[in-house]
């Protein structure tokens, strides 16, 4: 093999590993950077579902402390009456189902099930 080979061999190869070691610091990099960037988007849209659900809940439970001092408040506690007025909260806060228990009595309940 003639020297003019061997150096036109040996530059092709030191070509052909620095491209490959460009592609693999590139493909690193971008997968740094794409693990951020989608870290980032999942933080936030965590951060706000999170605030969401904190605000749903604490409807929730504004509702049902406000409804349970107002079923404390029912002059007649008969478990039908309880039971119509359980109901009526039922589809104004949109629940399934809902209890009151006075101390001293059965539990009154609408599982509607």
């Amino acid at each position: 093999m003639k020297v003019q080979q061997k150096i036109t061999l040996s530059i092709m190869g030191g070509m052909f590993i620095g491209f490959i070691l460009f592609l693999g610091i590139n493909h690193s990099m971008m997968r740094e950077t794409a693990t951020i960037e989608i870290y980032d988007k999942l933080k936030d849209k965590s951060a706000i579902l999170t605030k969401s659900i904190d605000e749903w809940l604490g409807d929730k439970q504004r509702t049902a402390i406000a409804l349970s001092k107002q079923v404390q408040k029912l002059k007649d506690q008969s478990p039908e009456t309880v039971r119509s007025y359980l109901y009526l909260v039922n589809d104004a806060a949109k629940i399934d189902a809902s209890m009151v228990y006075y101390k001293g009595k059965t539990l009154i309940h609408t599982d509607r099930n």
